[in-house]
């Protein structure tokens, strides 16, 4: 792994540690992929254009935003540095080429054939520094008839079939609330560097591409629904909260007007739910005897669970159904969530100090390690603020350089 004078040091061990980043991307599957590298103690610099405040900047702004970020980017780009590169540009690209010789992973989020148009293409990069992972992320991918058009989060969850399956079954298909095309894009991003990583370092070998599709990250949360279409023919579609082939699994009102979400659909977390609501001729009826004829006969045990339901307030059911052995949560909101003790006991939020905008909740590193945990230290970087830091410390321009540079539009 390389080092330079411009790695941060800390007094702490990092997994991480001496592996340099290059950010080049947009929006969100990318550059969580390099948070999540950076909170193991990469070293990531972020490139932005110059001039131009990207849109991940500015993203969830709302009325609260200085002139280039965001309260959300300043957490989102935690402990990154940012330089200003054209890398378009005949100057900016020589740079870029430098400043890659320097680097063990670059994470792009153009449209494929981008990159190759300005000449910074994979076979390019790897002829320059054959140690280089880099990751390409896109909607698509870089291959297939469907490989130039735009994704977003919500297509992703589209085209991957998701959004078909979210939602009451009597209404239109809706998008996750959440953006985990994007975010798990992002994981699985992480996942392919370190890997690609590890083969360099471990077992000898040479840098490689990694090529992922936002729409391709949901594949493997659709669970049982391509076997269940190719092995039996059957297209699955909405069902609320109900999961197909387990019951009961749905979420009741309570005395309170919360919501909980109850899982007791193995044979033992049923009879402890008989057992909670007292009601053992439940348990003994043949209609609910097995999973599969609880799941076939929803329509008649769903309503005697959501009177019994409705008798408690959420924290009393929760209690009871934990009591009891059975997995229940209440359907918490942001506030509730954050206050909680679990949460609260776990640190899995942490303050952020920000110059600008004070105290900001961040999210804890995740995986914890026992031996080498993640860290966050500082917020978001402003646009350019490490360009002297980079170009001088660590490709040693001097003035007269920076100067050209600037003039020319590159920096």
């Amino acid at each position: 792994m390389t080092a330079s004078p411009v790695t941060a040091t800390t007094a702490r061990r990092s997994v991480l540690g001496g592996v340099r980043v290059v950010e080049m991307a947009d929006w969100i599957a990318g550059p969580f992929a390099a948070s999540l590298l950076s909170d193991f103690g990469a070293e990531v610099i972020r490139i932005d254009l110059p001039g131009k405040v990207a849109n991940t900047r500015t993203l969830y702004g709302l009325e609260d935003i200085d002139a280039e970020r965001s309260p959300f980017f300043a957490v989102f780009a935690h402990d990154k540095k940012s330089i200003t590169l054209d890398v378009r540009s005949d100057a900016g690209k020589e740079v870029f080429l430098n400043l890659l010789r320097h680097c063990d992973v670059l994470i792009e989020g153009f449209r494929p054939g981008t990159m190759e148009r300005w000449g910074i293409g994979w076979d390019t990069l790897h002829e320059l520094n054959p140690g280089l992972v880099m990751l390409r992320i896109s909607g698509y991918g870089q291959t297939g008839p469907w490989k130039d058009r735009p994704g977003l989060d919500r297509v992703a969850q589209a085209f991957a079939g998701a959004s078909f399956l979210t939602g009451q079954a009597d209404s239109p298909p809706v998008r996750c609330g959440l953006g985990f095309a994007d975010y798990s894009t992002g994981i699985w991003g992480a996942l392919g560097v370190m890997l690609g990583l590890f083969e360099r370092r471990c077992n000898g070998g040479e840098g490689q591409m990694i090529d992922q599709g936002l729409y391709e990250s949901i594949l493997p949360m659709l669970c049982e629904v391509p076997l269940t279409w190719q092995r039996y023919g059957r297209v699955l579609s909405r069902s609320g909260n109900r999961v197909h082939g387990i019951s009961p699994g749905e979420a009741f009102e309570t005395a309170d007007g919360a919501w909980v979400q109850i899982s007791a659909s193995g044979e033992v977390a049923w009879r402890r739910l008989t057992e909670a609501m007292q009601r053992p001729d439940l348990f003994d009826d043949p209609r609910f005897a097995t999973t599969q004829a609880r799941d076939e006969h929803n329509d008649v045990l769903l309503p005697v669970i959501a009177d019994w339901v409705r008798t408690m307030t959420a924290d009393v059911l929760v209690d009871r159904l934990d009591s009891a052995g059975v997995a229940a949560s209440r359907m918490h909101r942001i506030d509730e969530l954050m206050s909680h003790p679990q949460v609260l006991a776990r640190g899995d939020f942490i303050d952020l100090d920000d110059p600008i905008f004070g105290t900001l909740p961040a999210y804890a590193p995740m995986p914890r390690l026992s031996g080498t945990p993640g860290r966050v230290d500082r917020p978001g970087p402003r646009l350019g603020e490490h360009n002297d830091e980079v170009y001088r410390g660590l490709l040693g321009l001097d003035d007269d350089q920076m100067t050209a540079l600037a003039g020319a539009g590159a920096i």
